[in-house]
């Protein structure tokens, strides 16, 4: 009896994996593949690095006031834009949260959700905790696109410096990469 129970329970750890999980919505695949076909500037259907770098410039460009190639705390607005894919999942986020307070008491939960959503927001002093890894609170352009940079190393599968479209599918199929929590790798989901 023992062994009968221990072999349905290591069935059922080995299907799990294998029970569909929600992948990406067919909005954000074809948000995704936009954001691709803008970054392949030369329209050869994949995606350099120096392709990715001439984007991320533009884009940081346009938060370097000075045009000194660092950007300073101060150069950076004091609520930073967010993409709109992350405002479309925000704001979905948002109205299911409130589909859950109508049941429950609205004065804690509003003020609640009120504190964590101000805490959420894109602010300059977050990103730049995010993304000065050098800590001089100064950011460059490869700092200010490392991000990008790394999920472009990641979507590289065969390593020749350059992102198809078939590797950027993959990549996506992929999903988000493992996270690190207490130096274990642990899958999403």
């Amino acid at each position: 009896m023992k062994k009968l129970m221990m072999a349905v329970a290591l069935t059922g750890l080995v299907a799990a994996p294998t029970v569909a999980q929600p992948g990406p919505s067919t909005e954000m695949m074809e948000a995704a593949k936009q954001r691709f076909q803008a970054f392949d500037l030369n329209g050869d259907g994949s995606v350099s690095y120096d392709e990715l770098m001439t984007d991320a410039g533009k884009k940081f460009a346009g938060f370097d006031q000075d045009g000194n190639g660092i950007l300073i705390l101060d150069e950076l607005p004091l609520e930073m834009p967010v993409p709109e894919h992350v405002s479309a999942r925000r704001a979905h986020m948002k109205s299911r949260m409130e589909d859950r307070r109508r049941g429950a008491q609205p004065d804690n939960d509003q003020h609640f959700a009120e504190a964590r959503e101000e805490r959420r927001g894109p602010s300059r002093m977050k990103f730049m905790a995010r993304f000065d890894k050098d800590y001089n609170e100064q950011l460059n352009v490869e700092e200010f696109a490392a991000p990008l940079i790394k999920m472009h190393k990641r979507a590289d599968i065969n390593g020749d410096g350059s992102v198809t479209e078939a590797e950027f599918d993959e990549a996506l199929e992929r999903g988000p990469r493992h996270k690190r929590r207490g130096g274990k790798r642990q899958a999403h989901g």
